[in-house]
């Protein structure tokens, strides 16, 4: 910045001095011519020291005038040609391509640099657009990958527990009702142990689809680990969340699960259901609540929901 200013201000220093040069001879020529006596002296042969003196200023300053113009326009040639040789380096740098162009034209070499210059600019920045989107992308991946379970694609129990804790703290501010359904599927091992470990797998997952598909879209579900589910059930009182959970039982009763050779078979889960009570609860008190009804209906038999 500091050198274009120095430029600027040298270059208008020139300015000055050459008007200066060549406005006053004129201004003192066209005197000479306009003027009757100055005139007569001339034709006659006789110039007084005065107008000599006048003539002799004129020439001068016509001759300083020419060196001041030969000047700036040198001047003014060698900073293009200056231009042109840091804009062809600029290039270079930039672009990484050394160019020779068979111009002499200062002007020719400035426009065509610059303009490579300008589209390896725009290049750049939509490489680096690009670059962004896909960083974007990847952050959104990875912010999934910290909170999702890689089989289901449910949430995971790291997340489940720290959301739980939030819509908590939620419903303690508004005064509203939370419940949780904790969900386990029936003899899941001995399903492993009979049909392996792959079909365990695709179990789980249509298990998980299942619940997804019958919860509402503010309802959080979440692996909570191996083949059980937890379901966060924000604004839903107890006997609504009952209803969700025996909709949820009746979908996996009736879905047929892969078995040997093509065949299907039915599969269960039991439910252990809480709910918030208003008191000041932690996330845990309210798992453990609902793992204890979850052992209740395990105990009992099997394929049931039961409240604590």
């Amino acid at each position: 910045m500091i050198v274009m200013k120095k430029q600027a201000s040298s270059g208008m220093h020139i300015w000055v001095t050459y008007s200066l040069l060549s406005v006053i001879p004129v201004l003192f020529l066209i005197y000479l011519l306009l003027n009757k006596d100055v005139r007569y002296f001339i034709m006659q042969g006789i110039i007084p020291g005065p107008i000599k003196v006048t003539l002799v200023l004129g020439a001068v300053g016509l001759v300083l005038m020419s060196l001041a113009g030969i000047i700036l326009l040198r001047k003014s040639f060698s900073s293009i040609n200056k231009l042109a040789k840091q804009a062809q380096e600029s290039y270079r740098q930039v672009v990484n391509e050394d160019i020779k162009l068979a111009t002499n034209d200062d002007a020719e070499k400035i426009s065509y640099y610059f303009n490579g210059l300008l589209k390896e600019v725009h290049s750049k920045m939509i490489e680096a657009s690009r670059y962004a989107t896909e960083i974007s992308d990847i952050n959104k991946k990875l912010t999934q990958m910290a909170i999702k379970d890689g089989l289901t694609g449910l949430y995971n129990h790291h997340y489940i527990k720290e959301r739980l804790n939030n819509e908590l703290r939620r419903a303690q501010q508004f005064r509203h009702s939370l419940s949780l359904i904790l969900l386990d599927i029936d003899d899941f091992k001995q399903y492993n142990d009979t049909y392996g470990h792959l079909s365990g797998d695709r179990v789980i997952q249509e298990v998980a689809d299942l619940i997804f598909h019958k919860i509402r879209l503010i309802d959080v579900p979440a692996r909570y680990g191996g083949e059980e589910f937890l379901v966060i059930l924000p604004e839903t009182a107890q006997d609504e969340a009952l209803g969700v959970a025996e909709t949820v039982r009746d979908a996996i009763n009736a879905h047929l699960f892969p078995g040997h050779n093509g065949n299907t078979i039915h599969l269960s889960i039991s439910a252990g259901l809480s709910s918030y009570t208003g008191s000041e609860q932690c996330a845990d008190e309210i798992i453990k609540c609902a793992d204890v009804a979850l052992y209740t209906a395990k105990r009992k038999g099997k394929n049931r929901v039961v409240l604590v």
